[in-house]
Parts: structure tokens; C-alpha cells; sequence
């Protein structure tokens, strides 16, 4: 078990000193975020907990039915070094734009910045009224992440109810 421990503190540490040139590897754990894909209130979008030395990546594509401009917050806890990459992109009615941007983001631009998470990271978007937003945070960390997201003020915290028909979940 100390071996294994010691095999992955060189692994991280060798991706840590030559991240510019080993970057392209691809998630092992993926979130999806899409349910409820209209949001009509405030609320909880997706939570979860991510492992030290995980490659993750978080979806999100929900459209704003709430009648007014919001916020999507997504907020880290933890004490890890990481590396974060992400993108949104936003439409009231290209759809194919919206992951078109998404799409070239990760295919052709992808450059992680590390960040220090020292207790919370609060990340804000743009949630326009009738607007679609799709985008994905991807990150690396040499520990464990709380990841929680939600739609409205930064202190809100109601469960939204979720779509029968959609697939959400949690895949690795």
C-alpha cells in the first residue's frame, strides 16, 4: 500500500514539473449536469467528491427558464494544488454555436492553470434569461475536491427537482 502511495506522489510530481508538455491526457471520472435542463428556480444542480490524482470532468448544459438573468456558482472544497480548465458558452437561440465554443475549447485550446484551494474556491457564470449555457470544468489535484453547484444567490441552497428522462449522473 505505501508503495502504491509512493508510486503516485512520483507520477503527480513528474505531471506537476512537466504539465506543458503531458497536458493531453483525457478524464477518468466524468459528472453530468443536464438535469433539470429547463431551470425554473433557484437551486442545487449537481455535488460531489472527487479523489487526489482523479482526471474529472464536470458537464453542464442547462437552460435558464426562470424568467430572469442568474448566476451558476460552482465552489471547490478542499486543501489541494490543481490544475482547472474550463469554458461556458451561452446562446438565447444558436444551440450549434454554444457547442461549437464548448467543443473547440476542449479539442484545440485546452491550457490548465493551477490554482491553490485553500478551504472554498467560488467560481461564478452568467445565466441569462432564455439562455442555453454549456460548458465543462475539467481539473487535476494532488488532493481531494468537494465540488457543489448551484443556480441563484451565492447563499441559496434548495434541491432542484430533476428530469425523468434525461441522463444525470456520475461516470468513471
Amino acid at each position: 500500500m505505501r508503495f502504491r502511495f509512493i508510486v503516485w506522489k512520483l507520477i503527480f510530481v513528474l505531471l506537476f514539473l512537466n504539465f506543458k508538455k503531458v497536458y493531453s491526457f483525457e478524464p477518468v471520472l466524468m459528472f453530468f449536469s443536464n438535469s433539470p435542463e429547463y431551470v425554473k428556480s433557484n437551486g442545487y444542480l449537481i455535488s460531489g467528491t472527487v479523489s487526489a490524482f482523479t482526471p474529472t470532468l464536470i458537464y453542464f448544459y442547462h437552460l435558464n427558464d426562470t424568467g430572469e438573468d442568474k448566476k451558476i456558482y460552482i465552489k471547490f472544497s478542499g486543501n489541494a494544488e490543481a490544475f482547472i480548465d474550463f469554458v461556458f458558452s451561452s446562446s438565447e437561440n444558436n444551440y450549434f454555436k454554444v457547442g461549437n465554443d464548448v467543443g473547440k475549447k476542449i479539442f484545440k485550446d485546452f491550457k490548465p492553470t493551477k490554482f491553490f484551494i485553500n478551504g472554498e474556491y467560488l467560481f461564478e457564470v452568467d445565466f441569462k434569461s432564455k439562455n442555453l449555457v454549456s460548458g465543462y470544468f475539467w481539473f487535476f489535484s494532488n488532493g481531494r475536491l468537494d465540488f457543489e453547484s448551484w443556480v441563484g444567490n451565492v447563499d441559496y441552497r434548495y434541491i432542484l427537482p430533476t428530469d425523468k428522462k434525461h441522463v444525470k449522473g456520475i461516470f468513471g
